[in-house]
């Protein structure tokens, strides 16, 4: 594209040039070429230097291809021109965000807020520069701003929840409940406070009792009731989570109790790590998870929830890099030693290090599960597309066909069975993504694949891999959405992630009911609206390449099942020894009443899932 597009036009103006080349900006942005467009862009400001919305649009494809300060520039240059458009100041808040400045990035949102006082996510976002910068007081006050503006806003309650115990731990609680009442009795600034905001406040201070930042909930509480004293139900709350603060203080006291007198014991430095981060009490719990992965280094890392984040927050990531460091060394044939380190040099976007440890890895499982190759090392070869993906739903089974599917003699599985790239980790690129499967022989007729749930409800998953491998085959399990809800909160209670009671977990998923199923992977009700995730993989992939099976059909006879599994990925059939179940759990009786709000719950979606698909699930809705 040397000559500029308006060869039409006899002597063309620098306008009537800089207009074209941002026509055809705009059409390579609706094509997805985000590179021609920032070319075109650039062009469309030479030409016209006076181009505003030329600069915006520059800023938003260079932000798109994470060129930050490139980005930068243009939002600036952008502005000069027309310094009362509210995006170019959010958008710029953005990109300094990205590297870090965190000053000028409040500077920028704080100005866009200035501008368009009513945008929820600019004042998220300015409480997360004002969290970087430990501006506790200024944070709190952002992160209210933005539930007031628009309830629900994804991680908020988590954010609000750690900043207000950083501010607490710093300041103690009287002194911060002192200092906000104070901020709202003068109503600074943007931050205007009345009577209706006390439903502000107890809401998140149920959010934050939900996620088990008491500390914040009893702050958010307390200062509720100083503009309603009266309010029985207000006591009722703070009474109820000064006793579950007061029930995890007991807990953590035997938990350490013990870790002590079992100190090599994974499990209860496990249960101590848990325990600990539910109190937010970070640098005990980061030890306490360390000590559990060098007694267990072979343990999944995504067991330890919250554990990286805190890490970095901290400057203590060379420890849990040194361990794993260690253990490949130590247990040098651990597929899994290889695998955590692998992704911990993945997180540090160490991407050429991290293939180099899947493949160590994938050598290690060659040794173990295909010895006879071990004779043919010199002609294996490298993955270069998966042949079939399970992609959910979760708690529907989907780990015991990964593991029976393993056992074909003409099915190779990947490293691990959940890879996460299509929904969690797709920045990581291909490569990454490939170097989970084990190189093969040519001549075995092998096929190879993985199975990933968050695949199912993630709104980009189904584009991203049509446009990478759109032949590839897709096996769904649907579980009656009722008892897969009951389970995934059993799986999580279990682990300590969840601390209420099932029919409060489900009533308040219900009342506080959000808009969207998809990207939701904490929703017990969201993942089980089946209709909506499938009418859109069925929009992008032939209805022939994908395969959608009841769950109930495969508890209860999985040699059939499997065999029509076998038939779909063009394997003969395969009788295995024994259909062992894989992660399956007993748990109690549901009651009645809280069964029969999620059949009401689920009773549309299922109907409209079977309309949709003309096949009948008999599933208690």
């Amino acid at each position: 594209m040397s000559q500029p597009p308006s060869q039409s036009i006899n002597n063309p103006t620098p306008h009537q040039i800089a207009m074209e080349w941002y026509k055809k900006g705009e059409k390579a942005v609706n094509d997805g070429d985000l590179e021609q467009a920032k070319n075109c862009y650039q062009k469309a400001t030479k030409n016209n230097p006076k181009f505003f919305w030329a600069y915006h649009k520059l800023g938003d494809s260079l932000s798109k291809l994470q060129r930050w300060q490139p980005a930068i520039k243009a939002y600036r240059q952008g502005i000069e021109l027309k310094p009362d458009f509210f995006w170019s100041h959010h958008n710029l808040g953005h990109a300094l965000a990205q590297l870090q400045r965190w000053q000028p990035a409040i500077n920028a949102y704080t100005q866009a807020i200035q501008i368009q006082p009513d945008f929820s996510w600019s004042y998220y976002n300015l409480g997360d520069a004002f969290a970087q910068r430990q501006q506790w007081q200024q944070a709190v006050k952002a992160y209210i701003q933005a539930d007031k503006l628009q309830q629900n806003l994804p991680g908020l309650s988590q954010r609000l929840g750690k900043v207000l115990h950083q501010y607490i731990q710093k300041s103690g609680l009287q002194s911060v409940i002192q200092q906000l009442l104070e901020n709202i009795e003068k109503g600074q600034d943007i931050y205007q406070f009345c009577d209706e905001d006390v439903a502000v406040y107890t809401r998140l201070a149920t959010a934050l009792e939900t996620e088990a930042y008491f500390l914040g909930a009893i702050l958010l509480d307390k200062i509720a009731l100083e503009f309603q004293p009266n309010q029985a139900q207000l006591h009722q709350s703070l009474k109820q989570i000064l006793a579950k603060q007061s029930e995890l203080e007991t807990q953590v006291t035997s938990a350490r109790r013990v870790a002590e007198q079992n100190p090599n014991s994974y499990q209860a430095n496990y249960e101590l790590g848990v325990i600990l981060s539910q109190q937010q009490q970070w640098n005990s719990a980061i030890s306490a998870y360390l000590k559990a992965i060098e007694l267990h280094p072979e343990q999944p890392l995504w067991l330890y929830q919250g554990l990286w984040e805190n890490l970095e927050q901290q400057g203590r990531v060379e420890e849990i890099i040194q361990l794993y460091q260690s253990a490949v060394v130590q247990q040098p044939h651990s597929v899994w030693c290889y695998v955590n380190l692998a992704e911990i040099l993945s997180r540090l976007g160490k991407i050429e290090d991290a293939i180099q440890c899947y493949q160590a890895a994938a050598y290690q499982k060659i040794q173990q599960f295909y010895p006879d190759w071990m004779d043919h090392i010199d002609q294996l070869v490298p993955v270069e597309k998966p042949d079939f993906l399970v992609i959910g739903t979760q708690k529907g089974g989907t780990t015991s066909l990964y593991y029976y599917l393993a056992q074909h003699p003409q099915v190779v599985p990947s490293l691990v069975k959940e890879i996460e790239f299509w929904s969690h980790k797709h920045q990581r690129g291909l490569n990454w993504y490939l170097s989970h499967f084990l190189p093969q022989l040519e001549q075995g007729n092998f096929i190879t694949g993985e199975a990933t749930p968050s695949y199912l409800d993630h709104a980009d998953a189904a584009e991203s891999i049509y446009k990478a491998f759109p032949e590839i085959k897709l096996i769904i399990l649907l579980r009656d959405p009722v008892d897969r809800a009951i389970s995934h909160y059993y799986q999580w209670f279990s682990l300590r992630w969840e601390s209420r009671s099932l029919q409060e977990a489900i009533h308040r998923e219900i009342n506080q009911h959000s808009e969207s199923v998809w990207n939701q992977p904490n929703s017990y009700l969201a993942r089980g609206i089946y209709i909506e995730f499938i009418k859109k993989w069925l929009s992008i992939f032939p209805r022939e390449q994908v395969l959608i099976l009841p769950s109930e059909d495969f508890y209860k006879n999985p040699a059939e099942v499997l065999t029509q599994v076998f038939n779909f990925l063009g394997l003969p059939s395969y009788l295995l020894p024994e259909y062992k179940p894989y992660n399956a759990r007993s748990y109690p009786a549901v009651d009645s009443e809280t069964e029969t709000l999620l059949v009401n719950y689920f009773k549309p979606y299922n109907q409209a899932l079977e309309t949709y698909l003309g096949q009948n699930f008999n599933w208690k809705s």
